[in-house]
This record gives structure tokens, sequence and C-alpha cells, in this order.
């Protein structure tokens, strides 16, 4: 009796992803190359596996504070006295709402500020999972661009326009990175 054929699994011909190579790994590589020295924030569980990447290299030096208003507000410090891009990370729900006095400081003396926030898994976008906020919405106001990173093959072109904004405009721009994106 002749044996069933087995079937390869759908996606059998897609490379593997590497594992060594994250979005917060590319985030720190690019904000280097476009000078960056350092990064104000608050740790949050959103953006825990950005502060892993942190942790493991040495070309930006990471300022903690205790809330997410002095971090921002010590980014627009640095952008308004070195006139290059400064960069806030926060997490999702309050990290962002909390942001909002340091982004709107910078945004009303044309500071050059990347925010950075952490946000809920990708599939909890858009429901009632805890801390998930319309972060496009919130920080509209105050920021020249804001999106929030779908997919990882994404990322260089977004983190390459909030770069630029900053740069050739003197703004704000803020990026969304869920949770599970930065993996």
């Amino acid at each position: 009796q002749a044996q069933p054929q087995q079937r390869a699994p759908v996606n059998a011909n897609m490379p593997e992803p590497d594992q060594g190579f994250t979005v917060g790994k590319f985030i720190l590589e690019q904000l280097a190359a476009w000078g960056v020295r350092r990064i104000y924030g608050v740790i949050g569980d959103a953006v825990l596996y950005l502060f892993d990447d942190i942790a493991k290299q040495d070309k930006i030096q990471y300022v903690p504070f205790l809330n997410e208003n002095a971090a921002a507000l010590a980014a627009a410090a640095e952008a308004k006295l070195t006139g290059r891009v400064s960069v806030v990370v926060g997490t999702s729900g309050p990290g962002l709402a909390n942001m909002l006095n340091g982004l709107g400081d910078a945004w009303a003396d044309g500071a050059r500020v990347l925010a950075i926030t952490g946000q809920v898994d990708a599939p909890n976008i858009g429901t009632q999972a805890k801390q998930y906020v319309q972060q496009q919405l919130t920080v509209q106001p105050f920021a020249a661009f804001s999106e929030t990173l779908a997919h990882p093959d994404a990322l260089p072109e977004l983190l390459a326009r909030c770069l630029a904004l900053c740069t050739a405009r003197g703004t704000v721009a803020h990026l969304s990175v869920p949770k599970d994106m930065f993996r």
C-alpha cells in the first residue's frame, strides 16, 4: 500500500528570521548612525526588550528617570542645547501620556525630539487591553509624524522618516512599537 505523501508546511520556503538582529538593535544602530548620544527614559514592560538591547551596546548612553515627563523635558533640553536629535523612551499607556509636557515643550521650541514608545502586543491593539491607548491621537498635537510599527520590515522606512523629519524640520516625531515587535 502506498504511503500518503507528506506536504511541506505552507511557509516552508520562507527564510527563518534572524533572531540575533532585533528591532531594538536596529533602532539603536540607526540612532547611533544619526548622531544620537543619549536616550532618556523610563523602563516599562512594553519596552523591556529594547532595554535589553540598550544594555548590550556601548554607543548610546541610557539616562534613567523616575517619570516620563522629566525624561521628555531632558530630551527636549538636550535637543535645544545641541541642535541634534534627542530621544526619549517610554512604555505604553501612561508612559506616553506622561511625556506630553516634555513633548509639548520640544514642539513649541522647535526641538528635534524622537519619542519611542512601547505599545501593547499587536493582537491587542484596538481592544480594551490593559494600558492600550490610541497613541497617535494622544501625541497628535505635539508631533509632526506619529506611526505604529505594524511589521518589522517597515522599520527602516518609518525610523528614517522620523529622524529625517526631526532633523530637517526641527520638530517632534513619534514611533510606537508593539511589545511583540521588539523580539
